[in-house]
């Protein structure tokens, strides 16, 4: 079993290395793992090799084949399914099926309320969306994170997100408040998800870049308000002109 799953990593190392054969690499990682999953062993490592082989499904685009190996061990409320869970919410990511990577998403706040987990599973949801342009289901799910965990793990990441959704949404108002407040933290917290996950790798670069786009995009939606203001002013200016006083309209806009 451990030589199969070694060769199924080495195959699926030089896959990544970009070498001339990356297909044929592929399909000698698969292989291994197939191999692999039919020799009888513990449940933890049977689980970890159908994981790492579900994780080459989609490297090879087919998600079907690697949801099905994942969902029968999803639906027990135990570390198990946990674990299931957040390599389905991955999968269907992958796969651009954002509908499904939702539900399963929503069945872990469910299963596990009140609970870190809860946390975790509603701020993916918002960034779900975010990711996929979908600025007004992103807006309310980042919305609802802040209402219902207002001093949780991601409070400063949901208001930032929150804030460019709005912001790309047109509501510079609130989104100026939004990204004001997220600016005045000088805590960053880790969006990555620890050890649960175990091989899902689903983190987010955020750290590096969210000092200068959150203060740029603070400024650049203050601008675009203040020029509305600008332009209102005078248009009501010009329309109005005959009510206003000789020395008033003799000054230059």
């Amino acid at each position: 079993f451990q030589s199969l799953i070694f060769a199924s990593q080495c195959a699926l190392a030089m896959y990544n290395q970009n070498s001339e054969d990356k297909n044929l690499w592929l399909e000698n990682a698969i292989y291994s793992s197939e191999e692999a999953c039919k020799v009888s062993v513990e449940q933890s490592k049977k689980l970890d090799c159908l994981i790492l082989l579900s994780q080459l499904y989609s490297l090879n685009s087919d998600y079907e084949k690697a949801v099905s190996l994942i969902e029968p061990y999803s639906t027990k409320k135990d570390e198990t399914s946990l674990k299931c869970l957040y390599v389905l919410a991955s999968l269907h990511k992958q796969s651009g099926n954002i509908q499904k990577a939702d539900e399963v998403y929503e069945t872990l706040a469910n299963r596990w309320p009140q609970t870190e987990i809860a946390q975790e599973s509603l701020f993916m949801q918002g960034q779900l969306f975010y990711e996929n342009n979908k600025w007004g289901d992103a807006s309310d799910k980042f919305s609802s994170y802040r209402k219902t965990y207002p001093n949780g793990k991601f409070y400063l990441q949901s208001c930032f997100y929150n804030g460019m959704a709005l912001k790309n949404l047109g509501n510079d108002t609130l989104a100026i408040l939004l990204l004001e407040e997220s600016a005045k933290s000088k805590s960053q917290t880790e969006l990555s998800f620890k050890d649960r996950r175990n091989n899902v790798k689903d983190s987010f670069e955020f750290n590096k870049e969210f000092k200068a786009h959150n203060y740029i995009s603070y400024y650049d939606v203050y601008n675009r308000i203040i020029f509305k203001l600008i332009c209102k002013i005078i248009e009501y200016i010009h329309q109005y002109r005959k009510y206003l006083p000789l020395s008033f309209l003799n000054r230059k806009f």
